[in-house]
């Protein structure tokens, strides 16, 4: 008898896309990718059934997958621009999901900045443009540093910190005027002008409505905010903990999340939450490695088994910590493995660096060429990682700086 499928609908390209698959398969169901272009994602392995389809309507996706097998488990995806459309496609097959709803505002920050006001949960000040003018006078009323980002979007893609209501009136006419988005999808005509906060940023990493820890993040240097680090879990006092654990539950079932699974984005300013952002959906950056060598929960099996039907796992069977850190192409300019050329190649740098204490994992994610590549300020800069475990958070995340600095050291010196 044929395994259930479990059907994905795109993928994202540096993150949990790959771990879902092989979870799949460990898990007995017959994974199936559905995507526009199958070829953008190079990390499928050719066991993997590939179909190629319009992934943007949900009704048709829904008629695709029927015709696919009798049994299908589960749908779902690891990518932020699919996350309403597999929710909605869950829906109509009858299948476990999210609201797509839910989904839908939250993807929206305007939407969900405003639910959650309304919800009486701190958020930063914050107001919607459409044109440059209309930015300057929002950061004029805001007052102080703001922040401007697109309203819909992921991975830190187009946000900027500005220093003054010039600054913002100018990043806000360049988003504006670039009306899509990295896949190529079209953005809505208005942008976000937003209170910058200041202090501590953490993560509160949620499954099925349960909170499994608080992560701290690390970012690199403004006015961008690409996460160069994380460390789970995170330093914090029983009081802050459970600030942070209190604002993300006020947060989530304001959004209708409730029992669902989020990665929420938080600012401690003082003592006092701020939500930056509400993710329907599990956490990227690694952090869901962090999550399972800290505590031996592994989120994306448990995930994949909620949406089948299973109760989720997520008693801790262990007890230390993980950190990562990513470096970008400003820190390094590594030859890739196999390629000749001068200085020193991934493959010699990541060796020096994996023989240091608490080093269980460490890799290229992109190719960082000869040092010409575009700097994007987003997660595309971080070009590779270096993940450690340690009996504590102070322990894992020395380690974690000393490998990378073993790395860029190693990048600089030429081996």
């Amino acid at each position: 008898m044929p395994h259930e499928l479990a059907v994905f609908i795109e993928s994202n390209t540096t993150g949990n896309g790959a771990r879902m698959l092989d979870a799949a398969v460990e898990l007995g169901h017959r994974p199936v990718l559905i995507a526009a272009d199958p070829g953008r994602y190079r990390f499928v392995p050719s066991t993997v059934q590939r179909v190629r389809a319009d992934t943007s309507d949900p009704a048709a996706l829904a008629d695709l997958i029927r015709g696919l097998a009798d049994d299908i488990a589960l749908v779902c995806s690891s990518s932020d621009h699919f996350q309403a459309t597999a929710a909605r496609v869950a829906a109509t097959l009858d299948l476990r999901g999210p609201d797509p709803d839910a989904i839908a505002c939250c993807q929206d920050k305007a939407r969900q900045r405003a639910v959650l006001a309304d919800a009486g949960v701190a958020v930063p000040a914050h107001l919607v443009v459409d044109n440059s003018a209309a930015a300057r006078t929002a950061a004029q009323r805001i007052g102080g540093p703001v922040v401007v980002k697109p309203i819909v979007g992921t991975g830190s893609v187009g946000v900027r910190l500005c220093h003054d209501p010039a600054a913002a009136a100018e990043h806000a006419a360049v988003l504006l005027a670039d009306r899509t988005d990295e896949r190529g999808n079209v953005r809505p005509a208005q942008v976000l002008v937003e209170q910058f906060i200041s202090g501590r940023e953490f993560s509160v990493e949620v499954l099925q409505g349960a909170v499994l820890g608080v992560t701290e993040t690390h970012l690199g240097a403004p006015p961008s905010f690409v996460e160069i680090g994380h460390d789970h879990p995170a330093t914090i006092t029983a009081e802050e903990r459970a600030a942070v654990v209190g604002a993300t539950a006020a947060a989530v079932s304001s959004l209708g999340l409730d029992r669902q699974t989020a990665h929420v984005e938080i600012r401690l300013d003082v003592s006092r939450p701020f939500i930056i952002e509400v993710n329907p959906r599990l956490p990227g950056g690694h952090i869901t490695d962090l999550v399972r060598l800290g505590t031996g929960v592994d989120m994306i099996t448990e995930y994949l088994r909620s949406m089948a039907g299973a109760g989720p796992r997520l008693h801790p069977n262990r007890h230390r910590a993980a950190a990562i850190r990513h470096l970008t192409s400003s820190m390094l300019s590594l030859r890739p493995a196999g390629v000749s050329g001068h200085g020193s190649s991934s493959d010699d740098c990541f060796v020096l660096a994996s023989g240091y204490p608490g080093v269980v994992q460490i890799g290229q994610d992109a190719a960082s060429g000869d040092g010409s590549r575009t700097e994007f300020g987003d997660f595309r800069d971080r070009v590779a990682h270096v993940i450690t475990v340690g009996a504590d958070t102070a322990t894992a995340a020395a380690r974690a700086e000393a490998a990378a600095l073993a790395v860029q050291g190693c990048s600089a010196g030429g081996g």
